[in-house]
């Protein structure tokens, strides 16, 4: 994959978990991926070889609220290469990273905005 495009993938995470709320106060992504090469023999003098691709894509982010600061993580990873680094799935990490351990920061910001809606009783029930 081009260093173009890792850079593309990296500051998409970046938007996506900003994009959550302004309680987003940091958001670290860090991608890697490694590539192994090896030879297994046998005592019979067989030899087989192999490699394995590993890929990696970590979302972390930080949320600072009334609750303190929060940390949420999200990470991509398998044993294969850039090819499970989807936008979707880039973007569905940091939105997990941004929601993660700290619901307040969307939630209460979502709340806000629902906050003119009218109360909706129902007439028909009455207290015991």
């Amino acid at each position: 994959m081009a260093k173009a495009r890792k850079i593309e993938l990296l500051l998409h995470a970046d938007d996506v978990a900003r994009s959550e709320g302004a309680s987003i106060s940091q958001v670290q992504v860090a991608l890697g991926d490694s590539t192994r090469h090896f030879v297994v023999a046998n005592s019979d003098g067989l030899f087989a070889a192999d490699h394995q691709v590993r890929t990696r894509f970590n979302v972390s982010c930080v949320a600072t609220g009334d609750g303190g600061m929060q940390t949420g993580y999200r990470p991509i990873a398998g044993t294969r290469g850039f090819e499970i680094l989807t936008p979707d799935a880039v973007a569905d990490a940091a939105r997990g990273a941004a929601r993660a351990n700290f619901p307040w920061s969307w939630r209460a910001a979502r709340a806000e905005s629902c906050s003119t809606r009218p109360a909706v009783t129902d007439s028909r029930r009455t207290p015991s």
